[in-house]
């Protein structure tokens, strides 16, 4: 069986969308070694590949901030704590795009 195709993500609950692929992660992390914390910002290029309004990133023990897309504030988000997902919505359609940006500030 060629599982190449294969949406995974209406297989498994855990599995992310194929609509909108994580293409590269740009992380800039300060962590602070006297309270085992850290605090980041992760710029993720994105490859869109069907119109949606929803991004969804795996987020396991994340704290977000804030969320830019192509500069523009995101203010729409939530995690999903049973799948450890984080779950953006934006405002109208996402354009198909090959490098979306995506600012992460955790």
């Amino acid at each position: 069986m060629n599982n190449k195709n294969l949406d995974f993500s209406s297989i498994d609950p855990y599995r992310l969308p194929r609509n909108v692929i994580p293409m590269r992660y740009n992380l800039k992390i300060v962590p602070n070694l006297d309270t085992a914390t850290f605090w980041g910002i992760v710029i993720v290029k994105l490859s869109i590949t069907t119109r949606t309004n929803t991004i969804m990133l795996n987020s396991k023990n994340l704290n977000i901030i804030s969320i830019r897309i192509n500069k523009k504030l995101e203010n729409n988000f939530k995690i999903d704590s049973e799948t450890e997902r984080l779950i953006i919505t934006t405002g109208s359609l996402l354009p198909l795009e090959k490098c979306l940006n995506q600012e992460l500030y955790v």
